[in-house]
């Protein structure tokens, strides 16, 4: 499934409002949008497809319904799945 700008700018748009210099990450078979923040500013809907990241996490990313609260509160970075094939 093909992806356009316009398309790409509607699901980053939240992002963007986080973090202006977000980045676009392909791993394997997906496209990550990485960026930094706080779990306050993230939209509740969206957490299902959200990752998070703290200082001396192993593994680094941890989905966000795996993370503890202490990791929640203490996550500095996330990353949120666009699209995967």
């Amino acid at each position: 499934m093909a992806m356009d700008i316009s398309e790409l700018q509607f699901e980053t748009e939240w992002i963007k409002r986080i973090d202006q210099f977000f980045v676009l990450d392909v791993s394997g078979r997906a496209l990550w949008a990485i960026f930094e923040g706080s779990i306050d500013q993230i939209p509740p809907e969206v957490t299902d497809a959200l990752d998070v990241s703290c200082e001396n996490s192993v593994p680094y990313w941890t989905s966000h319904s795996d993370a503890t609260d202490e990791e929640l509160k203490a996550a500095k970075y996330f990353r949120y799945i666009i699209m995967a094939n």
